[in-house]
């Protein structure tokens, strides 16, 4: 492997599932999201909420977060991860999910309005993203 692809392996893998769960879970729950307010998937994303319980979706998503993050502290094969650095790893995971999700929510909000794509068949008129 050359330098280059080594460098980048850990990255490229990092993106790739990232992009893998935030499509999944944009492709699965964007009706929810364009019908709740924007900081929806906040609580859902970090598993918690000042005042009332997760709802389903918001567990559900939680859980392919959990997921998404084991998969990322993986990818760098640490084997004495302590708890600040695995911590920080979930941080920067969690923030890079919040903001590709509620960009892409109101990028198809602003589709929708300025009547770009339809509303009632969303997925069919959404254009592919991420990588192949």
């Amino acid at each position: 492997m050359d330098e280059t692809k080594k460098l980048l392996s850990i990255s490229k893998t990092l993106e790739n599932l990232i992009n893998y769960t935030v499509d999944d879970i944009f492709n699965t729950y964007s009706n929810q999201f364009l019908i709740e307010d924007i900081t929806y998937i906040i609580p859902a994303v970090w598993g918690v909420t000042g005042k009332d319980q997760l709802d389903d979706i918001q567990k559900a998503i939680h859980k392919s977060i959990l997921n998404l993050v084991d998969g990322c502290i993986a990818a760098f094969s640490i084997k004495d991860l302590n708890d600040p650095q695995a911590f920080a790893i979930r941080y920067l995971v969690n923030r890079i999910i919040i903001y590709t999700i509620t960009y892409r929510v109101e990028m198809t909000k602003n589709q929708i309005s300025e009547e770009k794509i339809n509303a009632e068949n969303l997925l069919m008129n959404f254009p592919p993203a991420g990588n192949a």
